[in-house]
């Protein structure tokens, strides 16, 4: 199992293009990035204001302007 959703998305559109490959008959690459979706996305939604709230505190974030 790979861990990234390009290499799902490519494989899948490739497949389509260049072997006729229907939209059904690659569930499992449409399975894998529904799964990434549900979880990458919370995820990154929850550690993006963690990471700006330690840069804050710490002085790492400087703002310009």
């Amino acid at each position: 199992m790979r861990i990234s959703a390009v290499y799902y998305a490519l494989r899948g559109m490739r497949a389509m293009l260049t072997d006729g490959a229907s939209f059904t008959s690659r569930w499992s690459d449409i399975l894998s990035l529904l799964v990434m979706g549900v979880v990458c996305i919370p995820l990154g939604v929850w550690i993006f204001p963690q990471g700006k709230n330690f840069a804050k505190r710490t002085g790492r974030l400087q703002r310009s302007g």
